[in-house]
């Protein structure tokens, strides 16, 4: 199955024990949730969010913003 997929065994394996019994929705979902939650976890609590919102309601840039808060305007831009 993995060479006529064109993958290493491995992540056939890998996808087949992603959930038991295997069901490629559930799977699918698996990955997503792992996907969401992948990466550096935002610095932002209520009180910055808000701080943020009121500064581009002001017409603040939002590099501006990042530079003023030591935030990344990554950050920003997820709000």
């Amino acid at each position: 199955m993995a060479d006529a997929l064109g993958v290493a065994k491995a992540t056939i394996s890998y996808e087949l024990d992603r959930v038991k019994p295997y069901d490629p929705e559930l799977a699918q979902q698996d990955a997503d949730r792992k996907r969401r939650n992948c990466g550096r976890r935002s610095m932002l609590t209520a009180a910055l969010a808000t701080l943020i919102t009121n500064h581009l309601r002001l017409t603040w840039s939002p590099e501006t913003i990042a530079a003023a808060y030591n935030l990344s305007t990554a950050s920003i831009s997820r709000l």
